[in-house]
């Protein structure tokens, strides 16, 4: 599970605050606060896109749906160089 992340390296600040929630259909909620650094080199990481772990291994114990929340904690209420922020899901392998 991972929060992804695409934006405009011109206009971005150098840093943003995010808190990712996640609420299960057992009623569960887990959150994260999160920083993110979009001046961040390394080995995979195309300028303009940013992607972080938030859980690995997880099963959901109940069917049902799964809810997720973003919140902007930043002071802005208008971030600049932000395309896109989303939670995406992958299979374990």
């Amino acid at each position: 599970m991972f929060l992804e992340l695409n934006f405009d390296a011109t206009l971005a600040p150098e840093n943003f605050r995010v808190t990712v929630s996640m609420y299960t259909p057992s009623g569960e909620v887990r959150s994260r606060d999160i920083m993110l650094d979009f001046s961040h080199k390394g080995e995979g990481v195309v300028p303009g896109n940013i992607r972080i772990i938030l859980r690995r291994e997880f099963v959901f114990a109940d069917q049902g749906l799964c809810k997720f929340e973003i919140e902007n904690r930043s002071s802005k209420v208008v971030t600049p160089g932000m395309n896109n922020i989303s939670v995406v899901l992958e299979k374990s392998q």
